[in-house]
């Protein structure tokens, strides 16, 4: 097949990548969705601050337009288990909520 798509112009080639990396990205998505909702959370918030975030002395802000909603959402979390996981985490000291942007 690869031999065929080569035979084509460069623009069925790049499809054909542009495909294949996309749907890597939602295979991964998947599998994601099978994981403990700890890890769900803090694969996303990593995701979110490697992205947004901003480092300022040492800490990474992730930017306050981030609700807790928004976030639990992406997650396939409830809020309810959102916060709890979050509550555990800010009792650790690893996490911040206050009104300025999130503060891992």
């Amino acid at each position: 097949m690869l031999t065929t798509l080569l035979s084509f112009q460069e623009g069925w080639l790049f499809l054909y990548a542009n495909n294949h990396k996309k749907e890597e990205m939602l295979f991964s998505k998947t599998l994601l969705l099978q994981e403990t909702a700890n890890h769900r959370l803090l694969v996303l918030l990593k995701d979110v601050a490697r992205l947004f975030g901003e480092y300022h002395d040492g800490i990474l802000f992730i930017p306050n337009y981030f609700s807790k909603t928004l976030l639990a959402n992406y997650a396939n979390l409830s809020i309810r288990t959102f916060n709890t996981l979050c509550s555990e985490w800010m009792e650790a000291g690893q996490l911040v909520f206050d009104d300025e942007p999130l503060t891992l």
